[in-house]
């Protein structure tokens, strides 16, 4: 079974996916075209607005400026928009949309608790970005991955995609350590990677279920 299969299945749109892509470029280019904006789309301790839970998740960079929210963007979107495409149009659009969801209110929630832990009383802190998602969307697709694998292991190691994805994962790696990105994002890249873990012994008959009709095909 060739991996390039996972991604040009007919008639599957991964509409959530490009849903997410759409409102992280949204939030985070209003944020660089109006830089006041930041603070007022990122997730917070004291958030001024109901909004911020929402778009906090689409959010990239921080106030410093254009170049890092740019990074930031392209780092989180090149760890989840191949991953998210696999999952999607292997369990379809209306239960990704859950996986999606329940990364974002766990991210949410673990953000929530971990500056109530660090942050002292009286100060304000900020966060965003898709990574606890990306990385909890990677776990599902590195099981995906596995399972392509399992079916023909010769053929899995002729086809470039696969090393492109076991660089990614490398990368994945690399960026949990704390040197890197920081404790705080050390944390949130962990819980990410549980959540997906959960959300992968969910999926996996439904995962291991499409790639065999799947594989039948090809």
């Amino acid at each position: 079974m060739k991996i390039s299969s996972l991604f040009t299945q007919k008639h599957k749109t991964p509409w959530i996916t490009l849903i997410v892509i759409f409102c992280c470029v949204l939030v985070t280019s209003i944020s660089v075209i109006s830089p006041f904006t930041y603070e007022k789309l990122a997730w917070s301790n004291h958030p001024a607005h109901l909004w911020q839970y929402i778009s906090g998740a689409f959010l990239h960079g921080d106030s410093s400026g254009p170049a890092m929210a740019i990074a930031h963007l392209l780092a989180n979107f090149l760890l989840f928009i191949p991953h998210a495409i696999m999952v999607e149009k292997l369990i379809g659009s209306k239960h990704f949309g859950v996986v999606f969801l329940s990364t974002w209110l766990g991210i949410s929630a673990i953000f929530q608790i971990l500056v109530l832990i660090t942050v002292p009383a009286g100060e304000i802190a900020y966060g965003a970005g898709l990574s606890g998602s990306a990385f909890a969307v990677t776990v599902m697709g590195a099981f995906i991955l596995i399972k392509v694998y399992m079916i023909d292991k010769k053929l899995f190691f002729r086809q470039p995609l696969a090393y492109i994805f076991i660089g990614g994962l490398i990368s994945e790696l690399v960026l949990l350590s704390p040197d890197i990105a920081g404790v705080s994002s050390m944390i949130i890249h962990l819980s990410g990677l549980l959540i997906g873990m959960i959300l992968t012994l969910i999926y996996k008959e439904k995962i291991c279920d499409s790639i065999k009709a799947l594989s039948k095909c090809h």
